[in-house]
């Protein structure tokens, strides 16, 4: 199950156990870089992702930018308290494995 843009009803919730696996793309403070080992993490919360309404599209268009939409991702605190985030295609949990 692909889940892109704004998901009303996610398979992972906040307290939920996920696994990260190894090269799974992980952003922290701005910089997204590969998971150096598989780990699991609890959840701290979650984002529902993000669909531009064609308000939102011609607003950037007339401001010569693009109308940027995302996927749903979980967030948990990670190495030294920072937000860490994933987006939630790339949980297993989320695809039922």
């Amino acid at each position: 199950m692909k889940l892109e843009g704004y998901v009303e009803k996610l398979p992972i919730h906040s307290g939920d156990r996920i696994t990260i696996k190894k090269g799974t793309m992980v952003r922290c403070n701005g910089v997204t870089k590969p998971a150096g080992k598989t780990y699991k993490v609890t959840v701290h919360h979650v984002l529902n992702g993000y669909k531009p309404d064609a308000a939102e599209v011609a607003y950037q268009e007339r401001h010569g930018n693009t109308a940027v939409g995302w996927n749903p991702k979980a967030i948990w605190p990670g190495s030294g308290g920072y937000w860490t985030e994933v987006d939630m295609n790339d949980i297993p949990e989320a695809q039922g494995e």
